[in-house]
């Protein structure tokens, strides 16, 4: 039985399969599922080799079984590949947008000190106009002494 929490999903024991999430959005997943490998499901758990042709029946089924346990490695295989090429994509969309995230910042705080030292400079600018502009009463009174 699966069932899906806001964690993820839950695989009960008695199953052979789950799914899991590998991107930014919960639909993009990948299916993990493990054929049964007992015994019993590969038929050699009750192989009879005390005749000829009990050996030779029990070599086809041990064939099989070897068969059977090669496509369930080869599938898991492909199936970890699949999580290893997904998390390197992970990786490196994390980094990328860190790189930008950085950018942006880095933008950011240059233009709020172009800004800052344009208000300082339009400041001593006002402060030199009024002290010009203190001085000229003076400078009058001056003249018409």
């Amino acid at each position: 039985m699966t069932a899906t929490t806001d964690t993820g999903t839950e695989t009960a024991a008695t199953t052979t399969g789950a799914d899991v999430v590998v991107g930014s959005d919960y639909t993009d997943t990948i299916t993990l599922t493990i054929q049964s490998l007992t015994t019993s499901a590969l038929g050699i758990d009750k192989l009879n080799v005390a005749t000829q042709a009990g050996a030779e029946e029990a070599l086809a089924v041990l064939d099989s079984a070897i068969n059977t346990v090669s496509q369930a490695r080869a599938e898991m295989g492909a199936t970890v590949s699949r999580l290893e090429y997904r998390s390197t994509q992970l990786e490196s969309s994390i980094e990328n947008l860190e790189a930008a995230k950085s950018a942006i910042s880095d933008v950011d705080i240059a233009s709020e000190q172009a800004s800052l030292s344009a208000s300082a400079v339009k400041v001593q600018a006002a402060v030199a106009a009024a002290s010009q502009a203190n001085q000229m009463p003076q400078n009058l009174l001056k003249l018409l002494n």
